[in-house]
């Protein structure tokens, strides 16, 4: 929604609408009306992410170690939760720029929360120690697509990072390179 004009809503919504009316019994009709609903749904979810109203839900797992971790044992920190995994491409090939923003950014309040999508213990752990991950917030249930945190958090594909506020509230998602880079000056 970063680049999408709010004022197309009503607009959509009128011409759904009005197809409505003129093609009563067409499933394209319906198929609209419920088309237009999920953006009017997403706007709005991203409206209240981006202004640091939503709580971010509690994340608690277990790190490579064994210890339980929690997401709000954070709290006055700013906070990136990254989803990732050892064996997503992606997610390596950003890892190096997490890393670089946390080395930048950690003795101003920052820090990671890397939440893994992983099945194997050992890959996880592997990845961790050869991508540089120094920060100690890594945790995982070792679910991979199975973890409820993809519903929590509403994810379908990694990497994906959320911007956690000094309060614990979401103040980004999606955040990545220079995007991030940006959001940390603002609120750091």
């Amino acid at each position: 929604f970063k680049y999408w004009d709010a004022s197309f809503l009503p607009v959509l919504k009128k011409l759904s609408v009005a197809y409505k009316e003129k093609y009563k019994e067409s499933p394209i009709a319906e198929s609209l009306m419920s088309q237009v609903k999920e953006i009017e749904v997403g706007y709005e979810e991203y409206l209240l992410t981006a202004s640091g109203k939503k709580q971010a839900p509690e994340i608690k797992l277990k790190n490579p170690e064994g210890k339980l971790m929690t997401l709000s044992s954070l709290r006055g920190k700013v906070v990136l939760i990254d989803f990732w995994a050892s064996w997503c491409g992606p997610c390596r090939r950003e890892n190096p720029n997490v890393v670089a923003m946390y080395n930048k950014y950690k003795d101003k309040g920052f820090t990671v929360f890397s939440v893994s999508l992983d099945k194997d213990a050992d890959a996880w752990k592997r990845a961790i120690q050869s991508d540089g991950l120094v920060w100690k917030n890594h945790v995982s249930d070792l679910l991979m697509w199975d973890t409820p945190l993809t519903q929590t958090y509403g994810f379908s594909s990694i990497p994906y990072t959320v911007l956690v506020n000094r309060e614990g509230k979401i103040i980004g998602t999606n955040l990545r390179g220079e995007s991030l880079e940006q959001k940390l000056k603002e609120v750091l």
